[in-house]
């Protein structure tokens, strides 16, 4: 075999280069292509990120045609051990921590309980610019602020960009707890919150920093602020942090679609300065591969340069009429992604790390329909067939049909103010909420005999079926407290510290999307009702692992209500993914068939 591929390394730029001499071969472009190489008409050569995937994409095209420089094969083996040495230790069960015992004793504590954290902090330390994706309840937080004591990178000005909901109730506390000598402000009020207040905090963070700037300093924000920085928070963008954390990373970075298609917040959290990156989330993907690219690209832009590139290379990718498609991962290619991903991601399970916390039990239960409420649904479901069999219906209109019906599912629908839809969670025309009165008499928490301590957290992604199911339960005097968009941050803080506490309202009433992420629920609350199930699984996963969390050692119930004969049953039987639902849902003709199947017709 004649090797008339000279490949070399070239490290003058920042991080590195792969090139490629070849004599010109027509056959060999779509090859060179294919590995994501692109040609550089000044130099006369192919060029990539020097990266393993780039080396190996090559010999995948190429085999022993490749004579590769000594240089290259030098570094190529190093990083192979690197990348090996990474993914052993993801499989550890235990590490060494070797600076947070002496600067923080008490955490170096709280992890030798939990040994895997260990493991994650040392990932950090050792892996450099990563994404901790443990399930969510693991302790991501005590992992991100032991893994830069361990990188020597708790010094300095440090910036944690986190949900409102987690800005006191999770980062300040464990911060406050376990790095007392650390100068930790958060950049949001808790009271008369606004923009002047913000900056007014953040001068205040600032002077400390400029006064002992070998301290840690830490300035905890909600990422909307650095979409606002250049105009509103200056500071932000002003300062080159010692590290940066983005605390459910899959909301704000999926956001980065590729380097030309970005949303306002993701083109901020991509300009922010700072060499140490480290993302938190426990459901990275959203459900489809191509949302960890936006992540990838935000830790390490150099290596992930292009989207379409990794895209071609890893993921199912259709030329439609209206453009590219991208799908699910390449047969044949999953293992090449997982490797890639093993010097850059870590992701475990509680089954994996935690073997005695039980798994979730799930318990469908079945409500029937009283005779208001199933006359109202019957009549929107002809309406929807009428609808769905107009060819001018879009995609997005089916969704909203289908949707609409899971509605009527839950409850009967009135007209409120200005004509919005409005929902009545009554037992008499609502069988959901017949069940839910039921199952409170049940645990002593509603009826004349009411006894008990145990809490229980109940859920919809409908706020309006929220606010109306609250209405019910002031009529029967049962006390509870609620969490929904609508809530301030501070009156969360209260609802969670309340919730987490003994005694007090033993209902708490929660919007699936603003209360599933970075909230603990689980002190007191070992039951979970969902009234209605999202049709992405990862939303349905962050609430449940509200209170399904290695703090604490207990057997979780969840309760899906489904009504009987409605669009909750057929969903159930639909053999299918439930991530699948929605895109199926959206795609066209074939959204319109299953539309149809799910109505049960």
């Amino acid at each position: 075999m004649i090797r008339d591929i000279v490949v070399d390394i070239d490290q003058s730029t920042g991080n590195g280069l792969v090139i490629v001499m070849s004599p010109y071969n027509p056959q060999d472009v779509p090859k060179f292509k294919s590995a994501g190489y692109r040609w550089t008409a000044v130099q006369k050569m192919w060029r990539a990120p020097l990266t393993l995937d780039s080396c190996q994409a090559l010999r995948r095209e190429f085999g022993d045609r490749l004579a590769i420089s000594p240089e290259l094969r030098d570094w190529a083996w190093a990083e192979r051990r690197k990348t090996e040495a990474l993914a052993e230790l993801a499989k550890a069960t235990s590490a060494t921590l070797h600076v947070t015992p002496s600067l923080s004793p008490l955490l170096a504590e709280k992890m030798a309980a939990r040994t895997y954290q260990q493991v994650g902090a040392r990932f950090i330390a050792e892996a450099g610019n990563c994404l901790i994706a443990d399930e969510p309840g693991l302790g991501k937080t005590l992992e991100a602020i032991s893994g830069l004591m361990e990188a020597g990178k708790w010094h300095g000005p440090i910036l944690i960009a986190a949900p409102l909901t987690s800005l006191r109730t999770t980062w300040l506390r464990e911060l406050t707890r376990f790095t007392p000598d650390a100068h930790v402000t958060v950049g949001v009020a808790l009271q008369q919150d606004s923009a002047g207040m913000r900056r007014a905090l953040m001068q205040d963070w600032l002077d400390g920093y400029l006064a002992t700037p070998a301290e840690a300093h830490v300035l905890v924000i909600n990422p909307e602020m650095v979409r606002e920085a250049q105009t509103k928070f200056p500071v932000i963008m002003g300062i080159t942090w010692t590290a940066i954390i983005v605390d459910e990373s899959h909301k704000y970075l999926t956001g980065v679609r590729s380097v030309q298609n970005l949303t306002k917040t993701g083109a901020a959290m991509l300009a922010l300065k700072g060499d140490t990156r480290i993302a938190m989330s426990g459901t990275p993907m959203r459900g489809k591969p191509r949302n960890l690219w936006g992540t990838l690209h935000w830790l390490r832009p150099a290596e992930y340069s292009s989207f379409w590139r990794w895209a071609d290379r890893y993921l199912v990718v259709e030329d439609t009429r209206y453009g590219k498609k991208i799908g699910t991962i390449r047969r044949g290619r999953e293992d090449d992604l997982y490797r890639s991903l093993d010097k850059i991601m870590l992701r475990r399970t509680k089954a994996e790390v935690v073997t005695e916390l039980p798994p979730k039990a799930y318990i469908d239960v079945i409500c029937d329909m009283p005779a208001a409420q199933a006359r109202q649904y019957t009549q929107m479901s002809k309406q929807a067939f009428a609808e769905l069999g107009d060819e001018k219906l879009t995609a997005a209109g089916v969704l909203a049909i289908m949707t609409r019906m899971k509605q009527m599912a839950t409850c009967a629908w009135g007209s409120g103010v200005n004509g919005k839809p409005t929902a009545k969670m009554r037992p008499e025309v609502s069988g959901k909420t017949a069940v839910i009165e039921q199952m409170l008499i049940e645990r002593g928490i509603a009826g004349d005999d009411r006894e008990g301590m145990d809490k229980i957290v109940i859920a919809s992604q409908f706020t309006e079926v929220i606010d109306s199911l609250g209405e019910f339960l002031e009529s029967i005097k049962v006390e509870f407290m609620k969490i929904t968009g609508a809530v301030k941050e501070s009156h969360r803080v209260l609802v969670t510290e309340t919730f987490q506490a003994e005694g007090g309202p033993r209902v708490l009433l929660m919007n699936t999307m603003a209360g599933g992420v970075s909230i603990t629920l689980d002190e007191h609350c070992d039951e979970l009702i969902i009234i209605d199930e999202t049709w992405t699984p990862d939303d349905q996963e962050q609430l449940e692992d509200r209170i399904h969390r290695v703090s604490r050692i207990h057997q979780v119930m969840i309760y899906k209500l489904i009504t009987a004969d409605s669009i909750d049953e057929y969903i159930k039987e639909v053999t299918i993914a439930k991530d699948v639902v929605q895109k199926t849902l959206l795609d066209g003709r074939r959204g319109v068939d299953l539309a149809v199947r799910l109505l049960g017709r």
